[in-house]
């Protein structure tokens, strides 16, 4: 059953599973990832907790495994693409993105990102933004392409602000923050 009368369902798109940038490769996860996204998020883990909701669950490493095994099942639904950003000189992980609450029918998709703290400040949030922005736009054919914010996350909400995204709002409470919408 179509929930938008008058709006056809949107036929699902085959995610590309590698996103590159001049100085970012942004990659689905596999697998054999789970050490390196754990490492990511004990090494931010007193920094994510103030905003991100799944630390806890990857703070160990047969936890980090069950959460990448989930990523992959939500990438195979179609249901949300998680890709880890890696440094492309180096080809560290620096960074975790995802693009979320997929509506097929709107279209239209939530999209979050987290950079570890010794690479914030370099431009990598926004560069990566920037980059899955305009995928979701152009490649996914999304009408609406959204961030939610912790209105407390001063470098998030600049992130956002430098990628041209426009404030629309501050909704209530949503677990321990108000959100900024963009």
């Amino acid at each position: 059953m179509n929930p938008l009368p008058g709006i056809a369902a949107r036929p699902r798109v085959e995610p590309k599973g590698v996103l590159e940038t001049s100085r970012l490769v942004l990659r689905r996860y596999a697998q054999s990832d789970a050490p390196l996204l754990h490492n990511l998020i004990i090494s931010n883990r007193s920094r994510l907790s103030q905003f991100v909701y799944t630390v806890s669950g990857s703070s160990t490493f047969e936890n980090a495994e069950r959460f990448v095994s989930h990523l992959i099942e939500e990438w195979e639904a179609h249901a949300c693409f998680t890709y880890g950003i890696y440094q492309r000189e180096s080809g560290n992980l620096i960074g975790h993105f995802f693009i979320e609450s997929i509506e097929w029918q709107v279209p239209k998709c939530e999209l979050g990102y987290l950079i570890d703290q010794q690479e914030t400040g370099k431009g990598y949030a926004t560069e990566a933004l920037n980059s899955v922005t305009d995928y979701c736009l152009h490649s996914l054919a999304m009408a609406r392409v959204f961030l939610r914010i912790s209105t407390t996350n001063t470098g998030s909400l600049k992130v956002a602000e430098k990628a041209g995204y426009t404030r629309e709002g501050v909704c209530a409470m949503i677990g321990r923050h108000s959100m900024a919408n963009f």
